[in-house]
């Protein structure tokens, strides 16, 4: 009986073999060639050739889960949240219906979730961008586990992981005590630690020292405290702190304008020494890393005639990566890096002036920039986030996946209705990537080590060029894979 079984497996095996040879011999006398996958970016565009379209309002707003073409590069545009929808519980207008902040990570180190804002956070599908759960994850993902989160309760820093089956966050795991000092955290949604998880930068005050600032520099890896720093400062001085994405620097941004020695940005070794002066003020900006592969501060201050610079967190040296070119420029916005798997761009999400409507460039869009200098950017869409002036959350405060494929972002719509609330549904830009049978394709051609595949349509009987998305070396486990405008996702043809 077994070896009537195995002879069965074996003529299983060598059938499914001889009908793929059969679909690839088919493919070779068609003469199809395999079809390059196309970029998953908006076009590359020189900014100074650009002429800016002057605004025009939408005609309608669209519903929950409903998705639209944006005009400047037909880009699909899709409103993922609605206070007002069984979804969202019916709690309205609230802080829960929005996505944290522009340099706060909403996806999961694969791109499979997304979680919003607030206590009790909604986890997403991001196939599907449905509602999962109110997940009770903490809402900083970690860089490199999909399933993994941090947080702080009291001076006790922990993770939770996400239970896949019920779609909520485990109990808490303790990782460790600052039980010394009072306060302690990252405190904002501005900080941000090493792409490996590895460093970080907690800021808090400590019984003794009345209201000065201390910065303690943690290594998760080691369980070790690198540095503990007094500051001659109070913490009400400081607005953020954050590590490079290397894990070599400490950015403090002081709430005080000026060059002296606890004012404007600053740039610090993992001991809290070498300072280095970035930027007079407190813009908007975030670590990221520039095409030279050089750690930088990407900020809407810095270079004269340029609206935004990056800066190297180890020389100070700046340079202009928007160029006013003559014109009014950017008027204002928020800059997001947290695309840590596709160094060399930031994303810059621009904001209105009130007084004049179309005297900016970029008015209401969400651009990436190539950190070179050389001007180049990617149009993804238009916020319609008319209100941003006058209520803060209301801003696009726009945030990149982490491969920059995908923009999540806050908006009214330009629609009064909208304008009303405290608080706005949030959107994602995309090239368009609907959710895929994986049984209508076939896979060939695995190349574990140059993360590439070839696969079948069986659809139009074309053989696309695939590249690993999302992919565990160690496992081989493929998450998802790219071609075309499309993603094959959750796949594990180990």
């Amino acid at each position: 009986m077994k070896k009537l079984l195995y002879i069965s497996l074996l003529l299983m095996c060598c059938l499914a073999q001889s009908q793929n040879l059969q679909v690839l011999e088919r493919l070779r006398q068609q003469q199809i060639g395999v079809t390059p996958t196309p970029s998953l970016y908006p076009p590359d565009v020189v900014m100074t050739t650009i002429d800016w379209e002057n605004y025009v309002a939408p005609l309608t707003t669209p519903a929950y889960l409903e998705t639209i073409t944006d005009p400047i590069n037909s880009w699909k545009v899709t409103r993922i949240s609605d206070g007002d929808d069984d979804a969202f519980d019916n709690l309205g207008d609230v802080t829960q219906i929005g996505h944290s902040y522009s340099k706060r990570q909403a996806w999961n180190a694969d791109g499979s979730y997304i979680t919003l804002a607030g206590s009790n956070p909604f986890l997403l599908d991001t196939n599907t961008y449905e509602v999962l759960s109110r997940s009770g994850m903490p809402n900083q993902w970690s860089n490199v586990n999909r399933l993994k989160a941090y947080s702080f309760s009291g001076t006790e820093f922990y993770y939770r992981i996400l239970d896949e089956g019920t779609y909520l966050g485990g109990t808490g795991v303790v990782i460790h005590d600052f039980s010394e000092y009072n306060l302690i955290g990252t405190h904002t949604d501005e900080a941000n630690w090493s792409n490996d998880d590895r460093y970080w930068a907690f800021y808090g005050t400590k019984a003794g020292t009345g209201t000065n600032c201390w910065i303690v520099v943690y290594d998760m890896n080691t369980d070790t405290r690198i540095s503990e720093t007094e500051l001659s400062t109070p913490f009400s001085n400081v607005n953020w702190v954050s590590v490079s994405q290397d894990g070599n620097r400490v950015v403090i941004q002081y709430n005080t304008n000026g060059t002296g020695t606890y004012q404007g940005t600053k740039s610090y070794n993992r001991s809290m020494t070498d300072p280095i002066h970035l930027v007079n003020g407190t813009p908007h900006g975030d670590l990221g890393v520039s095409i030279a592969n050089e750690q930088v501060f990407v900020s809407y201050q810095g270079t004269t005639g340029h609206s935004i610079s990056m800066v190297n967190l180890l020389t100070g040296a700046v340079t202009g990566v928007w160029d006013d070119n003559g014109t009014s420029g950017l008027y204002g916005g928020h800059v997001s890096c947290r695309n840590i798997l596709r160094p060399g761009w930031a994303y810059i999400s621009e904001s209105e002036n009130p007084s004049a409507v179309d005297n900016n460039n970029a008015y209401l869009e969400i651009l990436a920039i190539k950190l070179d200098g050389s001007g180049i950017v990617e149009r993804f869409c238009k916020t319609n986030a008319r209100n941003a002036n006058t209520k803060y959350y209301h801003q696009a405060q726009a945030c990149p996946s982490p491969d920059g494929t995908k923009v999540i972002f806050k908006s009214d719509w330009d629609d009064a209705a909208l304008e009303a609330d405290t608080y706005t549904p949030v959107w994602v830009v995309q090239k368009l990537n609907p959710t895929l049978a994986v049984n209508d394709y076939d896979i060939y051609n695995t190349n574990y080590n140059e993360r590439f595949c070839n696969i079948y349509n069986q659809a139009d009987q074309h053989l696309y060029a695939g590249v690993f998305q999302y992919f565990n070396p160690e496992t081989k486990i493929v998450y998802s894979i790219l071609f075309e405008d499309k993603i094959l996702r959750r796949l594990y043809i180990n």
